[in-house]
């Protein structure tokens, strides 16, 4: 019983940022949950993210693909 509840916390709190960077990128947050595959699951999701074209939206405030006009020219 012990061992389901570890595999059930482990698998949350795997999935829920993984969600989220899918989320991020553009991509179906659903695939997350390739994860879930033994042996491979980290390695494919991985592989996923590293080879996709992200489609950033620059929504956050470590966005830097607009210059900053805000402060004085010196």
């Amino acid at each position: 019983m012990h061992i389901l509840l570890a595999v059930v916390i482990s698998a949350v709190l795997f999935l829920y940022p993984l969600w989220i960077i899918f989320k991020r990128a553009g991509l179906n947050p659903q695939l997350a949950f390739l994860v879930l595959i033994p042996y491979v699951g980290f390695l494919l999701v991985i592989v996923f993210l590293g080879a996709m074209q992200w489609s950033i939206h620059g929504s956050g405030p470590g966005d830097r693909s607009k210059p900053d006009n805000s402060g004085a020219s010196l």
